[in-house]
């Protein structure tokens, strides 16, 4: 004889808690984001752009909030900030700045070979290597 258990929809479905909820700005963008005990909040600047971002997991008591100014990306995660500036030129981007909690930084960047192949190079080491598409540390 076999005996199958009842299957609820609880095992199928998410409960009301887990569920995800949205809400969004009057230009359709993603404002709030939560689910459960994680949560995602952006707000935008006058040119619609984010200036600001911050995820919270309520149950690690964990936040990471990104705050943008210009170039410049400020990433704070347990207190600690690093600050991330993008370099471009008007073809587009070519190198990032980073500068770590620990006031260590380095600067990554690209130089254009072809527009296929392009040469990533580390300032202040001598490594070298080729990648293709996105520049690599």
């Amino acid at each position: 004889m076999i005996s199958k258990q009842p299957t609820t929809t609880a095992g199928i479905f998410p409960s009301e808690s887990d569920s995800l909820l949205a809400a969004y700005t009057s230009y359709e963008q993603l404002k709030s984001l939560t689910q459960g005990m994680l949560g995602l909040s952006i707000m935008y600047g006058h040119h619609l752009q984010r200036i600001r971002q911050k995820y919270v997991d309520e149950a690690t008591v964990t936040a990471i909030l990104k705050l943008w100014d210009g170039a410049c990306e400020y990433i704070t995660h347990n207190g600690q900030t690093t600050i991330l500036t993008y370099l471009s030129r008007p073809d587009g981007l070519y190198g990032l700045h980073r500068i770590l909690p620990d006031g260590s930084s380095n600067i990554h960047y690209c130089t254009p070979i072809t527009l296929r192949q392009t040469q990533c190079r580390q300032i202040g080491a001598s490594v070298r290597h080729k990648c293709t598409g996105k520049c690599q540390a």
